[in-house]
């Protein structure tokens, strides 16, 4: 069995499987996945500062660029009915550490290239590693957020490349 989820489909998977392991709210005893895959995930209500290089690709692109700290900070205000602050893990995966992510499945993680959540995704992958957890991370060259919405518009090779990339990972696991 896997898990996954795109956007906050895939805060939800990770919040389920961090759920798994335990944390609060626990659920008891439910069998791990085999893996997990996140899609450009949402992961963070206060996220890093996007870098140089993605923040130019996203004033270059202005109708990409749908998530700035406000609009994530309502997103989660939202999801939770209240103020984040003080939210469970399992509820803003991305304030997990490393040592809470012990024992979290093998993940495959696609960011899309112009996307402000890429850097909510990278963050975690990052906290992943740490974790030593084995985890695939990469980006879908020339996509905007929810590529995989939209497999029949100019996206489509990045739609198609992305699936063959996720449905190989979980072949070889």
């Amino acid at each position: 069995m896997f898990v996954g989820g795109a956007s906050a489909g895939a805060n939800l998977a990770t919040g389920a499987v961090l759920r798994m392991l335990g944390h609060e709210p626990a659920t008891a005893s439910a069998p791990l996945p085999a893996g997990v895959f996140l899609a450009y995930p949402t992961l963070l209500a206060v996220q890093p500062a996007p870098d140089a290089e993605l923040r130019a690709a996203l004033d270059a692109d202005p109708a990409a660029d749908h998530f700035p700290a406000s609009v994530v900070w309502g997103m989660y205000e939202n999801y939770l009915g209240r103020d984040p602050e003080g939210a469970p893990i399992s509820a803003i995966p991305g304030l997990a550490t490393a040592a809470e992510l012990s024992g979290f499945p093998a993940t495959i993680m696609v960011n899309d290239d112009t996307d402000e959540l890429r850097v909510s995704g990278e963050a975690f992958a990052a906290t992943l590693a740490d974790a030593e957890v084995p985890i695939d991370v990469s980006i879908e060259p020339g996509t905007t957020h929810g590529h995989l919405n939209r497999p029949l518009d100019e996206n489509a090779p990045a739609f198609e490349r992305t699936i063959q990339r996720v449905a190989d990972w979980m072949a070889a696991r």
